[in-house]
């Protein structure tokens, strides 16, 4: 098998294989030198050549050291090693055993241990190779020394026991090695899909909308992913342990859950005012305990059942809308038939006029709302500010009676422009106009500004008043439908000013007023036709 196909850790696995190795051959030939230079060395052995025997051991034993410094730094491949350690062994051995006596002084068993290492490192037709040359090597050394007349009588029978003996092994350790192989690239596979499950589901827990905070049975936070963070005031990463200084109502009622864990899903708020539901939950499983807490933003919640709500409200106020255009009609068209009357003085004629005039309106009003109830696509024009707005406050004022002197306008730049579909405008600063002349024109003096310009490239127009202004537990709920703080509305007009706006890519905001009063910002959609 080629190094470059072989996993990294195999390739260590193999390394430290044949490093074991060398350092069993070191200490072999080591014992071999040691008995054979001590003075009972001959009789231990038996040896028929000690000189002979001597040289060959302080040889294997010289070969065995540049084996294991070759092993150490890896040069050569790890293939060319085994091989080198394996001729090494089987040309010592055999010479050993040969000067030693032969088959019979039991050396020979040495092989045993040389083909199972050489099987394990390098299993398959090499193992087998190694065996087959081995025991050839036995069996002409057998026939070498008895024609040689070394051994006294031949040996055939033992050394073809040892021979397939060595085949025996080889066939065996190749297939543990083959076994041992199979397991550890599944164990190796197994890790590779733990990692790839556990980096799966931290990036789960990192992009779930839903913030996951960890803790400990001590209460210690050891994990936070990113929801929890944006949730808690604090976007992006951070060290888990500021989650105390930061929402120290979270721990509290963390220690609150692990004392009284049957309590229901507690509501924080935070300093921010946001408010936060928790869930809790343990990780029942074996050694450490950690517990999870799940924040969820109870805004979203709200805003699925505005959703709902206000899809129930579009069909609502689509069927208002149809009932009312036909009794309109109706009325437009009695106006009309009066107005062709030749008999009909010029004060009634007048009035006749100002019958048609409001109707008109109010068909242009009832087709905005089905527009909008249908989701029908606004028909945005660029629209010169101060002209248009002109002509909107001297008719308004005509309309309630009051000197257009009372609404001042105010625009920076003067040609001012925005993009809007002007039916709807016109609709959405009635809205407006109207709320602000109900609760702040009480007296004589000036009382409605509208005041626009362009910032940073956007539009925008405000609808200031002087009035009492909104208490702040009133602002959340201003563009609520239904909403409303006099008997005689429906509290309808801000949510459908609201929702125009939207329809034209334009925005309708409330900002207090420090010194008192009110102001809707309507924020139109960016003219690049101006930057």
């Amino acid at each position: 098998m080629p190094l470059e196909t072989i996993p990294l850790g195999r390739e260590q696995s193999i390394w430290r294989g044949i490093r074991l190795f060398s350092l069993y051959r070191i200490v072999v030939a080591g014992l071999f030198l040691f008995i054979a230079v001590s003075e009972n060395g001959r009789s231990i052995l038996e040896s028929t050549s000690p000189q002979a025997f001597k040289v060959i051991a302080t040889a294997y034993l010289f070969l065995s050291l540049i084996s294991s410094l070759m092993a150490r730094f890896h040069k050569p491949g790890y293939q060319v090693q085994i091989y080198i350690q394996a001729g090494v062994d089987l040309i010592c051995l055999i010479a050993l055993m040969h000067t030693s006596g032969g088959i019979y002084t039991g050396m020979g068993a040495l092989l045993i241990i040389s083909v199972a290492g050489i099987s394990l490192l390098s299993p398959g037709i090499v193992a087998l190779l190694y065996a087959a040359v081995a025991s050839l090597a036995l069996l002409g050394d057998q026939v070498y020394g008895y024609w040689t007349e070394n051994y006294d009588q031949p040996a055939y029978l033992p050394t073809g026991i040892l021979g397939a003996t060595l085949f025996g092994i080889a066939l065996l350790a190749s297939r543990l090695a083959q076994a041992a192989r199979k397991s550890e690239k599944l164990a190796e596979q197994r890790g590779i899909d733990l990692v790839k499950v556990s980096q799966l589901n931290e990036q789960i827990i990192e992009h779930m909308q839903s913030g996951v905070i960890v803790v400990d049975e001590q209460g210690k936070v050891e994990l936070v992913n990113q929801a929890a963070w944006t949730l808690l005031g604090e976007p992006g990463a951070g060290n888990p342990r500021r989650i105390p200084e930061i929402a120290p109502e979270l721990i509290r009622a963390y220690r609150y859950w692990a004392e009284n864990p049957d309590q229901d899903n507690p509501v924080i708020r935070l300093d921010s005012n946001q408010e936060l539901q928790l869930r809790f939950n343990r990780l029942e499983g074996p050694g450490k305990q950690n517990n999870l807490i799940y924040l969820e933003d109870t805004s979203e919640r709200k805003r699925i059942a505005q959703d709902m709500k206000l899809a129930s409200l579009g069909r609502l106020t689509a069927s208002i809308a149809h009932e009312i255009r036909n009794p309109l009609g109706a009325i437009s068209h009695a106006a009309q038939l009066l107005d062709e009357n030749p008999e009909i003085d010029k004060a009634d004629s007048r009035l006749v006029h100002i019958i048609l005039d409001h109707s008109k309106r109010m068909n242009t009003v009832i087709q905005n709302i089905l527009g909008l109830s249908r989701k029908n696509t606004a028909q945005p024009e660029l629209i010169e500010l101060q002209p248009w707005l002109t002509q909107f406050i001297h008719e308004f004022s005509q309309h309630h009676g009051f000197p257009p002197e009372r609404i001042i306008l105010s625009l920076d730049p003067e040609d001012a422009c925005a993009t809007f579909d002007p039916s709807q405008l016109h609709q959405v600063l009635w809205n407006l106009c109207t709320n602000a002349k109900k609760y702040a024109c009480t007296t004589d003096k000036s009382c409605l500004t509208l005041q626009g310009g362009v910032d940073r490239g956007i539009p925008f127009l405000d609808v200031i008043d002087n009035g009492p202004g909104i208490t702040p537990d009133l602002q959340e709920k201003l563009f609520e439908p239904f909403f409303t703080t006099t008997s005689q509305g429906v509290g309808l007009g801000l949510f459908i000013s609201r929702e125009m706006c939207e329809n034209n890519g334009a925005s309708l905001e409330y900002i207090a007023m420090p010194m008192g009063g009110s102001c809707f910002r309507i924020q139109f959609a960016r003219n690049r036709s101006q930057e």
